[in-house]
């Protein structure tokens, strides 16, 4: 009873919502309608525009329009026109930097950039160093869509390419170093290198890529030898620290004793020197004297001269007793130790 009491009242819903104006009017012009809505969808298709940082190709029936060259035919910022149905438009964007992360993943890309955490990347970041080593190595790829042409249609999955050929670089570069070197000064040399083997490469394949930059984000140990790798790297470290101290000590010393040999020997010097000058000067006084000496006849000088040195031995000795060379047979009658000579005592 009551599904009949529903469909009753449905049939009436409907009979109503036929005798309403707008359903009369759509029933009417009907056909016009459809037209319009054609005419209208028809035109929207018949004009596209490609924005500044943009260029298009345009494929008729699925196949790209090409000039007499052999080039694909690039479309230029603007409004431009094309058949509806059977033109399609792919737009490329040629100034936008495209970023691929190897090893990484970003999350959110702000003033504090976040990344993704409870993946794994060892399959990409994890390489074979020439030692053998093994380094965990994640990088970034950097790149513009050089020729949208050969972009869209000379290689099938680009992004899949950048990929292989940038992690095979990276492989091959890192592969030839040693595992100091790769997380040392090679780091650069690495990344220079694989830019150059990924424009090479890319540009063999037509891909219309062209490779702006690679950059090495970190090189480390995995994460299983972490632990140990730091240790011998601060063991290395102090090891450096304790050199560098018994470097500057051994300086501090060694100029320490070449200041003490430099005066030791400007003292030699200037010892030899002053004796020297002394002596010289003692045998010019000396000759001088000489030469007075003889140009006295008089025997004055040779007087002077005795009478000076030999106060100079009596002026030390006690007291002095004189004999005439005539006199004999007195000496007994002296007591010649008192006369002993005064102790300086």
């Amino acid at each position: 009873m009551e599904e009949q009491q529903n469909n009753q009242n449905q049939q009436q819903n409907g009979q109503n919502l036929s005798d309403t104006d707008l359903f009369k009017f759509l029933n009417k012009y009907k056909v016009v309608i459809s037209i319009i809505a054609f005419l209208v969808f028809f035109a929207s298709d018949m004009y596209y525009t490609i924005d500044a940082n943009e260029r298009g190709v345009v494929l008729r029936f699925g196949k790209a329009s090409k000039t007499p060259s052999g080039a694909y035919a690039l479309v230029e910022p603007g409004l431009h026109f094309k058949l509806p149905v059977i033109d399609k438009v792919e737009k490329v964007k040629v100034d936008f930097i495209y970023k691929e992360e190897f090893g990484y993943k970003t999350v959110d890309a702000d003033i504090k950039s976040e990344y993704a955490k409870g993946q794994s990347f060892e399959e990409v970041s994890w390489m074979l160093t020439n030692d053998p080593s093994i380094a965990e190595v994640t990088w970034v790829v950097q790149y513009k869509i050089q020729n949208p042409g050969d972009y869209l249609f000379e290689v099938r999955n680009v992004k899949n390419t950048i990929r292989d050929v940038s992690e095979a670089s990276i492989r091959l570069a890192v592969g030839d170093q040693t595992f100091d070197e790769v997380i040392g000064d090679k780091r650069d040399a690495i990344a220079e290198y694989a830019l150059n083997k990924m424009r090479e490469v890319l540009t063999s394949y037509n891909s219309g890529i062209q490779i702006q930059t690679v950059k090495l984000m970190s090189v480390k140990p995995p994460p299983p030898v972490a632990d140990s790798f730091n240790k011998v790297n601060q063991a290395e470290q102090q090891k450096e620290v304790s050199q560098n101290v018994a470097r500057k000590d051994s300086t501090n010393k060694i100029n320490i004793a070449i200041g003490l040999k430099d005066r030791l020997i400007n003292e030699a010097l200037g010892y030899e020197i002053d004796k020297v000058n002394r002596a010289k000067g003692d045998a010019d006084r000396f000759l001088a004297l000489l030469t007075e000496y003889q140009k006295d006849k008089t025997e004055v000088t040779k007087a002077r001269l005795y009478f000076d040195k030999i106060s100079t031995v009596l002026a030390n000795s006690g007291e002095v007793v004189i004999f005439d060379e005539d006199i004999k047979n007195i000496s007994p009658l002296f007591n010649f130790d008192k006369l002993a000579p005064k102790s300086n005592d």
